[in-house]
């Protein structure tokens, strides 16, 4: 039997390890601190796991610094700027420390990275910080007066309402011009693959699915059409290509998921190929600053997306999921 996770305390009366052993495993994550207590630690293999991130929160550098041999190598790491952090730490360390370093350091995702040896990824800070909105906003609101204020504060009790309307309106306006459809939806065994995280598993399951498939729209789900038995990675794979159009649910809960990230590196490879209206983004519940990563700031940056509230306006929601299922691919992109 191999390990998927390690549990948390499992070695803190280890203190006296020297040398940790866990290769072969399935293991994806474990939690901050497990390795913090290991002060006579000097040989840590966790070579051919399902590894993809390294952060200074999961293993500190301390740790790494006690380290005389360090194995992270076959592990399908997902280039990203969530891993920029060990790239650097990797740049300013003695390359002697981690075992087959860098033939067995590859990128697994995002796709265009595939196999490209991890010394060749380069992210930097420029790219991979995130523009600051509350510094604009404070010098937007500094200059103005009560009248502004009072306006802002309108918009804001509204603003759910309007973006969806906005939505609604031009996709509508869009349609009604007319544009040559390249991709029948007919020609895939699902009309749209849903993306979420388990934490949203109820609202999907109860609400979303129910009023969606009401409609004649099939989805594809997670819990009720993946092959049992197959890698999710591979179901993933296999049940995006069969579905017309991706919807990608995002929350707090669905920021913090590594897989969750993970599938939206796919989605934005499909969004690549196949245009923006190949993906409709739905806000269940507004993202944190200090959960907002860089694929999904990217994500929102340059893709319209619609935010569900309950009570009034939530059939100006649902009409506009409907509408942006059944929107050809062909029309041309557009922003709100």
């Amino acid at each position: 039997m191999r390990l998927n996770k390690l549990p948390s305390g499992i070695f803190s009366k280890m203190v006296s390890l020297e040398s940790l052993n866990l290769q072969g495993n399935i293991i994806r994550y474990w939690p901050d601190g497990t390795f913090d207590k290991f002060i006579n630690l000097k040989f840590l293999n966790l070579q051919k796991n399902q590894i993809q991130l390294l952060n200074k929160t999961s293993i500190k550098s301390e740790v790494l610094q006690r380290l005389l041999q360090f194995d992270l190598s076959n592990n399908p790491l997902m280039c990203t700027c969530d891993l920029m952090w060990f790239r650097n730490w990797i740049k300013k360390n003695n390359t002697s420390l981690l075992s087959n370093y860098p033939q067995g350091y590859k990128c697994a995702f995002p796709e265009n990275l595939q196999d490209t040896l991890l010394e060749e990824y380069n992210p930097t800070e420029v790219i991979c910080t995130p523009w600051n909105p509350l510094l604009t906003m404070t010098l937007v609101l500094s200059t103005s007066g009560f009248f502004i204020l009072v306006l802002m504060f309108s918009v804001y009790k509204c603003h759910t309402n309007i973006r969806n309307y906005l939505y609604l309106f031009r996709l509508h306006r869009l349609q009604k011009d007319g544009y040559l459809q390249l991709d029948n939806r007919q020609d895939f065994a699902f009309h749209a693959f849903v993306v979420y995280c388990n934490a949203d598993r109820e609202w999907v399951h109860a609400s979303f699915v129910k009023r969606i498939e009401r409609e004649g729209i099939k989805l594809c789900i997670h819990h009720r059409n993946f092959d049992v038995g197959v890698p999710i990675s591979e179901n993933v794979d296999k049940y995006m290509k069969e579905s017309w159009k991706v919807v990608i649910i995002m929350s707090n809960d669905f920021a913090e998921s590594e897989w969750c990230q993970w599938e939206c590196e796919c989605v934005q490879e499909r969004r690549r190929h196949h245009g923006k209206d190949a993906c409709v983004l739905i806000m269940l519940r507004t993202i944190d600053a200090n959960h907002m990563t860089s694929s999904i700031k990217t994500l929102l940056q340059s893709t319209p997306y619609l935010r569900f509230k309950e009570g009034v306006g939530e059939e100006i929601f649902w009409q506009a999921i409907i509408d942006a299922l059944r929107k050809p691919l062909s029309v041309p992109p557009m922003a709100i």
